[in-house]
This record gives C-alpha cells, structure tokens and sequence, in this order.
C-alpha cells in the first residue's frame, strides 16, 4: 500500500493502538467509538495574487474510553510535500501556541515530521498539534486567474476501524477548508460541486468534506476571463535547388511550396476569441471549413529559407449557459431531428464504435444509466475511460503515433489521444453525437512551462447548448472535466476523419525528406489582464478570415496545387512556356517563308 499524507497516519496510529493491547488490561469496549483521530486542514490564500498559500494543519488524538490510553514515547508521523514548501516558514506548536518538539526528515521526496508523546494520551490529556508552513502546492496563478487545488484522500483510507481482536473502535475525521480573501475574483469553476461555500467575516470559504474527497481532488478557478498570447513560427527549409532565385522575382510558378498552417478558432462554449497581431508573410488565402476550422495558405518560394509566423491573443470568458439536462430519450427524441448530426454518430478510422468489444461496452453503461439523465450517461463514459486506461508517460515522451479506440480499449499505451478516442467511440456507439478536439491544455498540475504540448479532447452535442467540452485524461488527476473552463484553448475539431485539417502540411514537388520541416512549433503564454494590448487595436481572426477568404472550388485549387507542387506541375510550367515560343517561332517562320515566296512571284 502507498502511504499518502492521510492513511499513513491511519496505518501509525492503528499500529499504536494495537501494541497499546499487549500491555494493558482489557475491558469490554464501548459502543461509541475509543479512540478519534482528527486532522484539519485550513488553507489560508491572504491576497488573491500570492503565489504561496499558508497551511495550518491540525492533528489531535482523544480517548473516550477511561480503560485505555496510548503511552508517552509513541509518535506521529507526518509527511509534507517537500516540492514548493518554504522551509523556514515550518512550526510545530501546542493548543498554547508554544514550540513542540519534533524531527524532520527526508524520504521519498517527501519531508516527514515526527513527533512523539511525552505524556500518555489518555480520556483527560488528548494530543494536540499544529504545524503550520507556507509552500506553493496548493494553488497556482496562471496568468488572469488563480487555480486552487484541495487535496483528496488515498482510495484506502477509512473512517472506522475496528480492532478484531478486541474490539476496540477508533474513528477518523478530515476537515479541509479552504479560505479565500472576501476581494478576491470570483469563481468561475468548481469541481466537485460538492465542496461547500460559505461567507464569514474575513474570508470567503471553500469546506472539502471528507466523503467527496476520497479518490477526488478539488480544484477551484478563480477569475472570469483568461488571456493569452501566442505565436506560430514554422521554419521552411530550402527544398529546391535548381531554380535561381533571381526568376522568383518575376513568378512563383516555377519554384513554390505551399504550407497550410491551422490558426486558433472562436468558440462559443467559453467565449474563445482570437485577434491576430502579425501574419507574415501574407497567406494567400484563408479557409473555414463547416466546422468553423481555420487554416491558412501560404505561397512561398521553394528555392529560399523561409519562416512563416503568426502571432496573436486569445481571450476566453466565463459563459453563464447552463448545460441542460434530458433524459436519454428525450435527448435521442430532440437529435433525430437534426439530420446534419449523423455524420458525428458514425464508425471512423480512430473511432471504432462498430466492433463487438466497443457496442458491448456501450451497451452495457447505457443499461446501468437506464434512462436518467444524458449527463449521467456521460459521466458513466467518462469514468469508465478513466477507469479503463492508464496513462503512458512513456508513449507520451516517446514515438507518440494514435492508435485508436478499439487498440487503447484492448490494452494499448494511452495518453490524451487514445482517452478521447475510446469515449467518443462509446459516445457514437450509443448514437450520441460527438467529436475530436484538438489543441492546447493549460493545466498547472502537470506542466509548469510556457511552451504547451498539443492536447485532445472531445466535445458532445447537447440540444439548447451546442458543442460540450468533456477532457477525461485530466480526469486522471482527480478532477471531473466535464464543461467549458478556462484552461483549454481550442485549435480545430474534427469530426470525420476525411476532413483535411492538422496543425501544418507542406506540399512541395522536390524530394526531401519530410523530418526537415520539423513539428508544429507554438508558444503559448499566459498573461495578466495588465499585460494585453487593447484588443479593439487588433483584427479578429474572423475579419482576417473574410478579408482572405477566396472563391475558388475545390477543383481549380488541386489543379493549382498540382501545377505548383508537383514534378508534373513544374515540368509543365517549364514546357508548356518553351512550346509555345516554339510554337511561336515556327509558326513566323512558316508564315514568313510562304510571305517571302508569294513575293517573289
């Protein structure tokens, strides 16, 4: 068993107990309990912009029963995170504010306090400790808001136990308040929606009951708006080396790649909103596609080193649209009218919801939700993925290639790609609407860089709400991610798997080996409201969008791609040139020898 901060007291206090049999004498015990251990946390943020939250941790032992007590000499373990503790700030007090004796040492990162009894804990001398330290473990400023983490408790700690030799009954209690300047932003997430929130003189409080927190962690966002700056730089190598450059200046057809590059889309579900402060160069067009996709298309000459760079702000608000609840037939009642949802209930290359393995699954927590609520069928989903799938940090690290549902649901290595796979699979099995979504996840808990990695997750179509944001690979971490926050930043969704959307494609007639273009390289930065621009200054990416926004069909783009793109394309772009002057030439000559022979007559 892995010993967390909470049922590693529970372990050293039943093996106290347990030796304090062997020397005393028994009596029949009570029917309340013997003995109860109590620990409370309170957290205390003192401004709403700290980085660093004080904790106060208090730990006591009583004794109801009069026959029994627990020796002078025995101790008390307890583990701090040793990651983001100010270590100067660590006190052990008594209930009289005076220093208490305690050693502190290192295992397994973790610093361990012990503290030993130099009394008996008996009916009429309870033990009493507080430490108190301040550390960085519990909250995070993330640009314009502030996340606040409660800690949940190992899925092995127990509230009860009782001794089986003797009977003896021994109960634990865990308080956990959270406790937030009354000026401080408000809330604009909270999970689980379980964690109580009340007001009181001083401060705006958070209470964690123990119940939820078993196997749960809380998280509380403070703050309605998020803002962030970001800029794709996609360096071009040179690809063509026969074509001087001094033609480039007169034509791009005869030495041109062109490079299509997603840019950040608006989404209504928070409120994202896109305004773009440099594109260069130019694109030479601009494509949304009927998923409100947006992809730009850049010209650029193949015979020179280029670098394409789109930079801009995102801004995301707190929506107040509630997510509306149907039973499951009045859901499937309200989707079967809407004929253009079909397309997002079918079987795909990466979602494989026509295979026995998956339509049994589905089948099976779409009979355990009966017909409640379409929101806890999509909970039962959600918790089953987390339940099912283990996350591979190694693949993550490693040679990250999608597999799919039916792969992940048999075993294979999963990180984001495959939790969302295997859900949305299940989803379509059970004739719910549901796609793709891919883009950037700004969550502190597992990453504290600037520099995002990609992310997946999935959305649903709720009737009288649209698009619904469900990410169960960070349900890996405790929380329930099911709505709309602030944390994700959307680039494109994809709902079949012939739709012509990614991060960045080349198209180039010379051969090169593709690992030269390198990844999609973003950066993704966080700010303060303090720190963006006024965005009235600035085009929104849809302004862009309807400024570079062509005409031109399908099929005059893959000819025009071809000509371009393609040793055919550039071969042609050569002859058809050279023919005709030719062409040209003999024709002249051919009408200026019949010239000269008609004069000479």
């Amino acid at each position: 068993m892995i010993l967390t901060k909470r049922n590693f007291k529970n372990h050293i206090i039943t093996i106290l107990i347990t030796c304090l049999l062997l020397l005393l004498k028994i009596t029949p015990a009570s029917a309340s309990s013997d003995f109860s251990i109590n620990s409370s946390l309170n957290i205390y943020l003192k401004n709403s912009s700290d980085s660093i939250v004080t904790v106060e941790e208090i730990l006591e032992i009583e004794t109801s029963n009069p026959n029994y007590y627990i020796p002078k000499g025995s101790e008390q373990i307890v583990p701090i995170k040793k990651d983001g503790l100010v270590t100067d700030t660590l006190s052990v007090t008594n209930k009289y504010g005076h220093e208490k004796g305690y050693t502190l040492e290192e295992e397994g990162g973790n610093l361990v306090i012990t503290l030993t009894n130099r009394n008996n804990i008996a009916k009429d001398s309870p033990f009493f400790a507080k430490i108190q330290y301040q550390t960085e473990e519990f909250i995070n400023q993330s640009g314009n808001i502030a996340n606040l983490y409660l800690p949940g408790l190992h899925e092995d700690v127990r509230f009860e136990h009782t001794d089986e030799s003797q009977g003896l009954k021994t109960k634990y209690r865990y308080f956990l308040t959270y406790h937030v300047p009354l000026d401080a932003p408000p809330k604009s997430y909270i999970t689980p929606s379980s964690i109580q929130e009340e007001i009181s003189r001083d401060y705006r409080t958070y209470t964690f009951l123990q119940k939820d927190r078993i196997k749960n962690t809380g998280w509380i966002q403070l703050g309605e708006e998020q803002f962030y700056y970001f800029k794709v730089a996609q360096t071009i190598p040179k690809t063509d080396f026969l074509t001087p450059k001094a033609l480039s200046k007169y034509t791009n057809w005869l030495s041109t790649n062109i490079l299509e590059l997603a840019i950040p889309r608006e989404f209504t579900e928070n409120n994202q909103n896109v305004f773009i402060k440099n594109i260069s160069p130019q694109p030479k067009r601009i494509r949304t596609d009927q998923e409100g996709n947006i992809v730009g298309i850049f010209e650029i000459d193949a015979n020179k080193d280029k670098e394409v760079v789109i930079e801009g702000y995102i801004k995301l608000s707190k929506s107040i649209k509630e997510i509306p609840d149907f039973t499951i037939s009045q859901y499937k009642e309200r989707i079967q009218e809407l004929s253009e949802l079909e397309t997002y209930t079918q079987s795909d290359r990466y979602w494989e919801s026509d295979e026995r393995e998956i339509i049994d699954i589905a089948n099976e927590l779409l009979s355990q939700s009966d017909d409640s609520s379409i929101l806890d069928l999509i909970r039962n989903n959600y918790n089953f993925v987390i339940d099912r799938l283990e996350y591979s940090i190694q693949k993550a690290e490693g040679d990250n290639v999608r597999v799919g549902a039916l792969k992940a649901l048999q075993g294979a290595e999963s990180v984001c790609m495959e939790y969302a796979d295997l859900m949305v699979a299940i989803l379509r099995a059970q004739g719910i609407p549901s796609r793709a979504a891919f883009g950037y996840g700004n969550d502190p808990l597992i990453t504290d860089t600037d520099e995002k990695i990609g992310h997946q997750w999935l959305q649903i179509w709720i009737p009288d709400y649209g698009w619904l944001s469900v990410d169960p690979t960070w349900g890996e971490t405790g929380r329930e991610y099911i709505g709309g926050d602030l944390d994700h930043i959307l680039w494109y969704t994809v709902g079949d798997s012939k739709q012509k959307v990614t991060d960045f494609a080349i198209y180039t007639a010379d051969t090169v080996d593709a690992g030269i273009f390198g990844l999609y390289n973003v950066n993704i930065e966080a700010l303060h409201e303090s720190n963006v621009p006024d965005f009235s200054q600035l085009q929104t990416i849809s302004d862009i969008s309807m400024q570079y926004a062509t005409q031109t069909d399908e099929e005059m783009k893959e000819i025009e791609y071809i000509l371009k793109t393609t040793m055919l394309g550039r071969a042609l772009i050569f002859i058809v040139p050279i023919a005709v002057v030719l062409l040209t030439i003999t024709t002249i000559s051919i009408l200026t020898s019949k010239f000269l022979r008609l004069r000479n007559r």
